[in-house]
């Protein structure tokens, strides 16, 4: 029988392995209305031949094929099922994810990240680990923590230390130009010997300072500051894993004042060179001129700086001492370039300016415009520029004297508060405040900022605000809305001799400085002020004038504060309640215009009757002592009669026994002055004229008499 004539046969033996294999003569039809013309048991046998047995049997011969074995129909099955899930985990994301090498680093990659993440979290507000600053491990510090442990470590250090400079002509018999101290220190030895101190102090000149001087300190918060980045902003994880394996030192450094720096290094220049002069321009009536500038023979600072610095924080050496010699140094601006400023400034402020406020003008003359210019150098790449521009400091004033006669005459009236030492201003909000700064600032561009001068006199609108209710104290200051009401300042000298007075002298100012008086008839007192100056509050023994005669106790020398604050309100025209003029007069302060205070019996009180609070401030340098009162001045004019000495009590003798003297020896102490006494009579007046006071301040001195010591009797 022809296979193909019964095909009930082959469906009825489909597991036969005998069976002849038709030959397909159509194609097979897997779906839709395309359905294949062969016998289903041979599609089924088709389906579960492999890609590999129909291509091997495609270069066969079929009728020599031997039969393969089906497996059976389970584990055919099964492997389809397992192909096609392999099949669809290969189409379910990039190849590269299954690479186990990608895998591994992967993983390390997110355990890297997890760990810097909780490292970071441990230490988001302290520095991470392995990070020193010189001797001192901040690893796990917060900034301030890491801050007072830098200070901690080095203040002392620094602080403990005097440094020794030397300079001259002595300084070429060593051979190498940077000289040990060894060497110094010879060599200052061997010229102690020297019979002509002059000379010797010529060709080897010595100095010595120290941190206090100089305003020097470990820059603490800075370095803190540095440590706390290393790991976040500079180098990131890579910085912290380096810390942490090799770890990370910060070299600690220094904050020194530049005036301090300059202030010392000028005194050097002096003794062993010449300081350079910078070529300036000076304004006289409105008209601007060159000032010639020369060359000097100065130490060089950056080096000066470095050597100090260094020698600070040598924890090797105790007293460092090293050597300096001034080197040629150029003025920085040239005649040349001062002449080109020279000549745009009188460009410039030939034609004056015009200032409106509230649509009225002022002009400006060239004269007082000219008053108002100056120069600043500044750093111009590798060089130096000499650069115009209106001072503020000096126009300001002016300017406000002005405005105030245009616009908001509304009265101000304001308060001062202290929070924390903070000084602020509390107004009532109810007037209008000149951008006087700002106008400046405009006036300085339009004269100078373009390539050329103006060709005609610039105009200048001042804006205005309206005056908020609080401001800071240096706000309210540059804006006018308070000013200085009078200052006066007492000089004092400055020997060893004078060091406890002067000590007296400062630590008084400390605490009478920043002191309020109420407006509307409030008393300042110097004693509810400062307190009674006693050892317990630091005062020391120094020289003060009782009884007539000048002896030492504590707090001599407070009188001077006292006698300053007197004619600071005295000057701006306040009543004065309470004043006492010392037992003997002292020419140093004007005549009959002394205040002498003595816990708890002589006091200074005086009154504020203005309708605004006064800040009564002090300041004080070496030889100096200021005291200046700050407000809205009332407008009082005072003037000032002096009378004529009047004779006041004799003087008399007294003898005082010395055991230490000869017998029948004697020894004047202290030659005599007759008492006498004094009045000073002073008027103010108003803004219109009208006199508001009239005080009489007399003084009576005590006689000084003359105080003889006396041997033991012969």
């Amino acid at each position: 029988m022809d296979r193909y004539e019964s095909p009930q046969h082959h469906r009825s033996n489909p597991s036969s392995s005998n069976a002849p294999r038709p030959r397909s003569t159509a194609k097979t039809r897997t779906s839709g209305s395309r359905q294949s013309s062969l016998p289903v048991d041979v599609q089924d046998s088709r389906r579960i031949r492999t890609k590999k047995s129909v291509s091997k049997n495609a270069s066969q011969s079929k009728t020599n094929q031997k039969p393969k074995k089906k497996p059976s129909q389970n584990v055919n099955g099964q492997n389809a099922v397992a192909n096609k899930k392999k099949r669809r985990r290969r189409k379910n994301g990039p190849a590269f994810l299954y690479n186990r090498k990608f895998r591994f680093i992967a993983v390390i990659v997110i355990c890297l990240a997890l760990i810097t993440g909780i490292d970071y979290f441990i230490h988001r507000d302290k520095i991470f680990g392995g990070i020193t600053v010189g001797k001192v491990d901040v690893s796990g510090m917060t900034l301030d923590e890491a801050a007072a442990s830098i200070s901690n470590a080095y203040s002392t250090q620094i602080s403990d230390k005097t440094i020794t400079i030397f300079a001259g002509e002595a300084l070429n018999t060593i051979e190498n130009d940077n000289p040990t101290p060894e060497q110094l220190l010879a060599l200052a030895e061997s010229y102690e010997d020297v019979e002509d101190e002059d000379e010797a102090d010529k060709l080897l000149k010595q100095w010595n300072t120290n941190s206090t001087e100089l305003d020097a300190s470990i820059a603490a918060q800075g370095l803190a500051e540095e440590a706390f980045e290393k790991g976040r902003g500079d180098g990131f994880v890579f910085k912290r894993i380096f810390a942490a394996l090799f770890g990370i030192d910060i070299e600690p450094r220094m904050t020194i004042s530049e005036k301090g720096i300059e202030a010392f290094a000028s005194t050097i220049d002096h003794s062993i060179g010449s300081p350079h002069v910078d070529s300036d321009i000076y304004i006289e009536d409105g008209v601007a001129y060159v000032e010639a500038g020369v060359d000097g023979m100065e130490i060089n600072r950056d080096s000066f700086t470095k050597k100090l610095e260094s020698s600070f924080l040598d924890e090797g050496t105790e007293n460092p001492v090293f050597a300096v010699k001034a080197v040629n140094t150029p003025q920085r601006i040239s005649q040349e370039k001062a002449q080109a400023v020279c000549d745009r400034v009188n460009a410039s402020i030939a034609n004056g300016c015009i200032f409106y406020y509230f649509g009225v003008g002022w002009e400006v003359k060239p004269t007082l415009l000219g008053s108002w210019i100056t120069t600043s150098i500044e750093k111009d790449g590798s060089s130096w520029k000499l650069t115009p521009y209106v001072n503020a400091n000096w126009a300001r004033s002016s300017i406000l004297a002005q405005t105030r006669t245009w616009g908001d005459q509304t009265p101000v009236r304001i308060q001062f508060t202290k929070d924390n030492g903070k000084l602020e201003v509390l107004t009532d909000g109810s007037f209008k405040i000149p951008l006087i700064d700002d106008a400046i600032d405009e006036l300085t561009k339009s004269l100078f900022e373009s390539n050329s001068a103006p060709s005609e006199a610039p105009q200048i609108t001042i804006e205005y605000i309206q005056a908020p209710e609080q401001m800071d104290f240096e706000d309210a200051y540059k804006t006018g809305v308070i000013g200085i009401i009078s200052t006066y300042t007492t000089e004092y000298t400055n020997e060893i001799s004078d060091e406890a007075r002067n000590h007296n002298i400062h630590l008084m100012g400390d605490l009478l400085n920043n002191s309020i008086v109420s407006a509307d008839g409030g008393t300042w007192s110097f004693h509810d002020t400062a307190g009674e100056s006693n050892a317990e509050a630091g005062f020391v023994g120094a020289g003060i004038i009782l009884d007539g005669e000048y002896t030492e106790d504590v707090g001599g020398g407070i009188c001077q504060t006292a006698t300053t604050v007197f004619n600071a309100v005295y000057e701006a025209g306040y009543p004065v309640l309470v004043r006492h003029n010392h037992s003997l007069y002292i020419a140093s302060y004007p005549a009959g215009r002394d205040a002498a205070v003595n816990y708890p019996d002589l006091d200074l009180v005086w009154e504020n009757d203005s309708t605004s609070d006064i800040l009564l401030t002090t300041s004080y340098t070496d030889t100096t002592f200021t005291c200046t009162l700050y407000g809205v001045s009332p407008g009082y004019v005072v003037k000032s009669e002096v009378g004529e000495w009047e004779e006041g009590e004799k003087a008399e003798t007294q003898e005082v026994k010395d055991p230490t003297l000869a017998p029948g020896e004697k020894v004047v102490k202290q030659k005599p002055a007759d008492g006498r006494k004094i009045t000073v009579i002073r008027r103010v007046y108003d803004g219109n004229g009208e006199l508001v006071r009239e005080d009489y301040f007399r003084s009576t001195y005590d006689p000084k008499n003359e105080i003889v010591l006396v041997g033991p009797e012969a």
